[in-house]
């Protein structure tokens, strides 16, 4: 096989823990769908003890370990499962406000549109909401020190870019699709659900969410 650049992109993304979806790397997404280059990445990725993995719902591409009972292996998965556990919590909660804000009762998935402007005008218009995103912005992952909602509410929508679950739309304006980084915290959570006893946010939904109240 000759010289592929977005082969190499792909395989430089997956080593650097990049979750890859068609909403934030369209083309390392599509050449990752063709089972030639997917048996090749992963027959080199077999000597780093790694392969790529998808989503449950097969929105998304990632790098898992080939054996993880492995002391390295183990030891890398328990810390980066930490981090995650420690994210969950603030995740939830700006879930839980984009449906507030929107009346959906199912949580964000990949490729849908959010709108901060809209979100900013639903919030400044129900007390409720303004004190869920100034709960959310106090401490954690989407600490702020703005003190009016709008600045607030930015602050978070560039800490989701930041963290892979959001891309902005466009250059201007404030339109942002989400990722299949919000498959990936899903699979994660009901991992946590069926097999570990850790406190969890509570949960309940359909059977392809069943994460959010």
């Amino acid at each position: 096989m000759s010289y592929n650049p977005v082969f190499e992109s792909a395989f430089r993304l997956l080593l650097a823990g990049e979750i890859i979806c068609e909403h934030r790397y369209p083309e390392e997404h599509n050449i990752l769908q063709f089972e030639e280059y997917l048996s090749r990445m992963n027959l080199t990725l077999e000597m780093l003890n790694r392969q790529v993995r998808s989503t449950q719902d097969r929105s998304a591409f990632l790098l898992a370990y080939s054996d993880s009972s492995n002391p390295k292996a183990r030891e890398a998965i328990k810390s980066e499962f930490s981090l995650v556990v420690n994210q969950i919590e603030p995740l939830v909660k700006w879930l839980r406000l984009v449906m507030d804000v929107t009346g959906s009762e199912r949580p964000i998935v990949p490729g849908e549109i959010v709108s901060e402007s809209e979100m900013q005008t639903h919030i400044e218009q129900v007390p409720t909401l303004e004190s869920k995103l100034d709960a959310l912005v106090k401490s954690g992952l989407f600490l702020s020190r703005h003190a009016e909602s709008k600045g607030r509410l930015s602050s978070v929508m560039t800490k989701l870019v930041d963290e892979g679950y959001l891309v902005k739309i466009g250059t201007a304006g404030t339109r942002y699709r989400a990722t299949g980084k919000w498959s990936w915290l899903y699979d994660v959570m009901a991992f946590i659900k069926t097999h570990e006893n850790l406190p969890e946010p509570e949960v309940a939904g359909d059977d392809q969410m069943g994460l959010l109240e």
